[in-house]
């Protein structure tokens, strides 16, 4: 596991990085303000939750689409699941709901690429290089996804 870890320090220099998310466009302050499915606590308040499960599947889909494997950091350890595993949809799920602030730190070693869960139905990537980058791309576009920007890592 030790020739993963590299990939989940902080201090790593990635060569591109970008934000996915069910929304096709940044959402401005009125925009977020006003949508009942901008993360779960609010869907379910707004007796929306369908809808928002709906965006949720299609992240689900998105990140075992890529793989059948996966590294996984967990707190301070990592972790190799099988994408398919409960144990992995649970990571997922409680990242999706931003459930505790236990946001996914992924990497595929595949595609050489990171993903990081973040708020309000949007992640982050990081990709070593654009070698793959068609192809995720692609599997975003398959999941319904979007790319909210996407640019060098270091401007």
């Amino acid at each position: 596991m030790k020739k993963f870890e590299n990939y989940f320090d902080e201090n790593f220099v990635w060569k591109k990085y970008g934000f996915i998310s069910v929304f096709d466009h940044w959402l401005t302050d009125d925009e977020a303000n006003n949508c009942n499915i901008l993360n779960y606590e609010l869907s379910v308040q707004a007796e929306a939750n369908l809808d928002y499960l709906l965006g949720e599947n299609k992240f689900i889909h998105f990140y075992r689409s890529l793989s059948d494997t996966v590294v996984c950091k967990i707190g301070d350890t990592f972790k190799t699941l099988k994408t398919d595993s409960d144990e992995f949809k649970i990571i997922l799920i409680s990242s999706l709901r931003e459930d505790n602030l236990k946001f996914l730190d992924i990497f595929y070693p595949e595609f050489k690429v990171r993903f990081k869960g973040g708020f309000d139905r949007t992640d982050q990537f990081f990709l070593i290089d654009e070698t793959d980058f068609p192809l995720i791309k692609e599997n975003i576009k398959i999941n319904d996804l979007n790319i909210l920007s996407y640019d060098d890592y270091l401007n």
